[in-house]
């Protein structure tokens, strides 16, 4: 499993968005579950995101980041 927290408005998080798509294209046949944490950012421009870059995992929206403390995030991206 990947969980990746990141945001739309975030430029590492774009930059690596193809290296995630990649490995979750190339894997995902054999089990590997990616799971996006939408950190500081709106839904509406996440679901954006994902759609125009092909994004086929769940990104779920942390919306009083309870998700990022317990991860102790300091910002994105992060991925675990």
């Amino acid at each position: 499993m990947i969980v990746n927290f990141w945001a739309s408005w975030c430029g590492p998080c774009v930059d690596e968005f193809p290296l995630l798509k990649a490995v979750a294209d190339e894997q995902m046949a054999d089990g590997l579950v990616v799971l996006g944490i939408v950190y500081k950012d709106r839904s509406e421009a996440a679901r954006a995101f994902m759609q125009q870059n092909g994004g086929t995992w769940q990104a779920l929206v942390d919306p009083d980041d309870n998700v990022a403390r317990a991860y102790k995030i300091f910002g994105p991206p992060e991925t675990y």
